[in-house]
């Protein structure tokens, strides 16, 4: 099994140097997202709020769609997507918060279907100035893209 962990170059050097001294067959770091092409299962646990791209245009870049997408602690609620700031005591972070309905549905065009969703109680988020926008509970998705034919799915290859 291949372990593909991407993140920005400051956090895959520190990940890469503990690695290094510890039993860790099939562990790689990238901070190009690319390098998960081919991928069968696509995993990021906390961390799309803070990338720039939407999720299809992510999944677009590293070629065929891997078969099972999981997405965990995900800030979502029940309305428009919008971005706000998150600050984390030393810097502050643009933060975009997902509408559920509009990222399941751009997940399902891709082909996927829902085989689960579930809620981080412990993870939650309070916006100031904000009515009706706080985040009780992150969110978390299995999707998984039945292979049957699709020529974009795992594996295959488009026909010109």
């Amino acid at each position: 099994m291949r372990w593909l962990v991407h993140d920005v170059p400051s956090i895959i050097k520190v990940g890469a140097e503990l690695a290094s001294g510890r039993p860790s067959a099939g562990l790689e770091f990238t901070s190009d997202v690319v390098d998960a092409r081919g991928c069968t299962i696509f995993l990021a646990a906390g961390s799309l709020q803070y990338v720039d791209e939407s999720l299809p245009a992510l999944l677009a870049r590293i070629g065929p769609l891997p078969r099972h997408l999981i997405v965990n602690k995900m800030p979502m609620y029940d309305g428009d997507a919008f971005v706000t700031v998150q600050s984390t005591g030393r810097a502050f972070h643009p933060y975009r918060i997902y509408s559920r309905t509009a990222f399941v549905a751009e997940v399902v065009a891709l082909g996927y279907r829902v085989v689960d969703d579930w809620t981080n109680r412990e993870q939650h988020c309070e916006i100031p100035f904000t009515r009706g926008r706080d985040i009780d509970a992150y969110s978390g998705y299995y999707f998984v893209r039945d292979d049957s034919g699709n020529p974009t799915s795992e594996g295959a290859q488009p026909t010109p």
